[in-house]
């Protein structure tokens, strides 16, 4: 599985050109070869030269943009920027009580980074099992990590077995997830 990470000022139409890039840098063959659409609860879907490559984009407001590209099967990617969160009223609002204590045991500063490291794994997991996050999505349970993981390691999704989950710290100020069936994550960083 391979994630391509941009920080160029990424808005929707400039991320559906990375996925669109990524996907030819993957399958090595033109752009303009591949085609791309939408299933009816958003996901992308490429079609042409990279009809069967499963794929995955996710955009932060402050411009970072990622996409996730894999031949073992569906795939999903989240990435946020590192920021000040009322953890205690979110994690209360969306998470389960297991995932709430823990975030409560965690060190008040490193908290934030808890929080999105359980969030982004939510996000990544529901979009490669086509989800997102309806149907208590937020309550899904993820591997619980320590919010200075910064060494990739893939674990399995509870309940969702052969599927796999991995979130990091990619660099400071990012968080980083990608969910999927390949245990191998490649990450082709184009910030400059």
């Amino acid at each position: 599985m391979t994630v391509w990470l941009s920080d160029g000022g990424s808005r929707r139409g400039q991320g559906r050109n990375l996925l669109v890039e990524a996907a030819a840098a993957q399958l090595g063959c033109p752009a303009g070869a591949i085609t791309l659409d939408r299933e009816d609860g958003g996901r992308p879907v490429l079609g042409g030269a990279a009809t069967g490559l499963h794929v995955a984009l996710a955009h932060t407001r402050e411009g970072a943009a990622a996409v996730a590209c894999s031949l073992a099967g569906p795939v999903g990617v989240d990435v946020e920027h590192l920021r000040e969160l009322p953890v205690a009223g979110l994690a209360a609002r969306w998470f389960a009580p297991a995932e709430c204590h823990w975030l409560a045991q965690q060190p008040p500063e490193d908290r934030s980074a808890a929080f999105l490291l359980l969030w982004t794994q939510k996000e990544a997991v529901g979009k490669a099992l086509g989800t997102g996050l309806r149907g208590s999505g937020l309550r899904r349970e993820v591997p619980r990590l320590a919010a200075d993981a910064d060494e990739p390691r893939p674990r399995p999704v509870p309940g969702h077995a052969p599927l796999l989950v991995t979130a990091w710290s990619h660099r400071p100020g990012l968080i980083l997830a990608v969910a999927g069936h390949a245990e191998a994550v490649v990450v082709r960083d184009l910030a400059g």
